[in-house]
């Protein structure tokens, strides 16, 4: 199974939690896919800000989506710092216009890959991503 629509309010964290609870859980799999009925064309599944650059850029999707996801829900929290809000447009208020994550939420999958791709390029884009963090996520 592949949960297809990972996003920061598809996670639960607990806050205080004791030796023998988890840590959090991923919710909402009414969009997962069964591996064992993937179909040729798969339709466009994700949230805004999450989505993985490879189903922005049509491939089909596998596993390393969804991790690709989680990647981009940590960048969100250490960006954001901001534990009250589970969606991504009222993460965005608490920013700067500057913020390169303004342009990972649009229903124009053009422009939002190719934002990710040189946000998440090695060379140019992960070093100014990395130099959004808040101080609070600076150690990470």
């Amino acid at each position: 199974m592949l949960h297809h629509d990972i996003t920061i309010k598809n996670l639960v964290v607990t806050l205080k939690p004791t030796a023998n609870s988890s840590k959090g859980i991923l919710v909402d799999f009414d969009l997962a896919l069964d591996l064992d009925e993937v179909r040729a064309v798969e339709p466009l599944v994700g949230s805004d800000g999450s989505i993985a650059f490879g189903i922005l850029s049509g491939k089909p999707y596998t596993y390393r989506h969804d991790l690709e996801s989680l990647c981009y829900i940590f960048l969100w929290l250490a960006i954001g710092n901001d534990s009250e809000h589970d969606h991504v447009y009222e993460i965005l208020e608490g920013l700067l216009k500057t913020s390169r994550l303004w342009k990972w939420c649009s229903m124009d999958f053009r422009p939002v890959g190719q934002a990710k791709a040189a946000d998440m390029s090695p060379l140019k884009g992960f070093g100014g991503i990395l130099g959004e963090f808040s101080a609070d996520f600076a150690p990470l």
